[in-house]
């Protein structure tokens, strides 16, 4: 058991996209863990899912042992305003970028 966030087996698919396949990990007391990886690596949705923002296909997600389930909000940490808004934004796509003349002529 762990006193912060873990998530075991979580999957995550958007349609034909799998965003997330079978992430595991475990956040101790006094840990500190950051996401690297390329765009479309799955960072975004696995925070997404572990503030509830998301529900994962599969896996579960939990805080402190207990299962977080996207309706109770009592076994994570009260988010700030600001973090809360950010979090829970609706995904939306955006338009490609097109170069500009500097990059087009490096």
């Amino acid at each position: 058991m762990t006193d912060g966030p873990g998530i075991d087996g979580v999957s995550k698919r958007y349609g034909e996209v799998v965003a997330l396949r079978g992430m595991t990990f475990d956040v101790r007391a006094g840990e500190l863990y950051g996401f690297v990886g390329s765009n479309g690596a799955g960072k975004t949705t696995a925070m997404r899912e572990i503030l509830r923002v998301l529900t994962p296909d599969a896996g579960e997600v939990r805080w402190a042992g207990r299962q977080s389930l996207r309706r109770d909000r009592t076994c994570v940490p009260a988010l700030s305003v600001s973090a809360d808004q950010h979090f829970s934004r609706p995904l939306r796509a955006r338009p490609a970028r097109r170069p500009g003349r500097a990059e087009l002529s490096a």
